[in-house]
């Protein structure tokens, strides 16, 4: 095997804490793990709930758009929203 396909190896692990990858460029997620529990508790108690009672709920952190894409991602496409 060539060197020069060891050097990068070596040279990113240690780079690398604990064997874990290295993070990766962009904007990290805004609603965390409690806040999508959150949610989905919230929408699971009530399903009738609006986008706005949502918000309050994670304290206005993200828009709209956010909230049925964090719905979408739980395969909760299918939920009504009533303004």
């Amino acid at each position: 095997m060539p060197i020069s396909t060891i050097k990068p190896i070596v040279y990113l692990a240690n780079k690398r804490a604990k064997n874990k990858p290295l993070a990766r460029p962009g904007r990290p997620r805004v609603l965390d793990g409690d806040d999508k529990a959150k949610l989905l508790n919230a929408i699971d108690e009530n399903p009738r709930t609006t986008y706005d009672d949502l918000l309050f709920e994670v304290d206005n952190k993200v828009k709209k758009e956010s909230i049925c894409r964090l719905l979408v991602e739980e395969g909760r496409r299918k939920w009504l929203v009533f303004d």
